[in-house]
């Protein structure tokens, strides 16, 4: 804000104003809250078929903060002496937690079966936590067809420069450009009527002039 459009609004306007322009253009974005949820959903992931019924990075003492307010969102603290134990107990099985591999992906063909679908579901759900946050970040950000390059672009794929935002910006400066020209064009329209007010002003001036001295004489 100016100086002067301050002087124009209470201290709580400049307050509201200041705050909504810090969110920036993709605060509560849709598509970035859903891969967010997402990924918090992968590090809550239980895993089946290890050492430990239902491990979990919570029964290793990994958990998500009580605080989800400010920037403590989405973060977690770590039990040192649970995930000690964990690993004392049997390390190969938090491995897994973290490591072990997706099943094959599905062709085509397949995703017409509904018997291999679910399958491949019960088999995904042994997938490692990191295994499947590469998942999601893959589908969502880093492939050139996911939702969120295609809103934003990716550096070194045709959407760098093809986005939804980049478009966006591209049609708000054409369209200031335009309010521009046709602004332009509306103060010369208006010099041109006051330039000729002008001239009509001193004919009448000339002409009052004569026939005021006329008269006088």
């Amino acid at each position: 804000l100016t100086s002067d459009q301050k002087s124009a609004m209470s201290d709580k306007e400049i307050e509201l104003w200041n705050t909504k322009v810090e969110e920036g253009q993709l605060y509560k974005d849709s598509d970035l809250t859903r891969i967010t949820s997402a990924l918090k959903e992968a590090m809550r992931t239980v895993m089946s078929g290890t050492g430990i019924r239902g491990l979990s990075l919570e029964a290793i003492g990994i958990k998500p903060v009580k605080d989800y307010t400010g920037n403590k969102n989405g973060t977690f603290s770590i039990d040192e002496s649970t995930l000690t134990e964990a690993l004392e107990n049997d390390k190969s099985s938090v491995m897994k937690l973290f490591i072990t591999e997706p099943p094959t992906a599905l062709k085509d063909d397949d995703k017409k079966d509904s018997i291999k679908v679910e399958q491949y579901k019960k088999d995904y759900e042994k997938t490692g936590v990191f295994y499947k946050i590469k998942d999601e970040l893959n589908k969502e950000v880093v492939r050139s067809d996911s939702i969120l390059s295609k809103k934003v672009g990716i550096v070194g794929t045709s959407t760098f420069n093809n986005n939804t935002l980049t478009k966006s910006i591209s049609d708000y400066e054409t369209k200031i450009s335009q309010m521009k020209t046709e602004m332009t064009r509306r103060e010369q329209l208006l010099y041109s009527k006051y330039a000729n007010l002008e001239n009509i002003m001193n004919k009448y001036n000339s002409q009052q002039s004569y026939l005021s001295s006329y008269i006088g004489s």
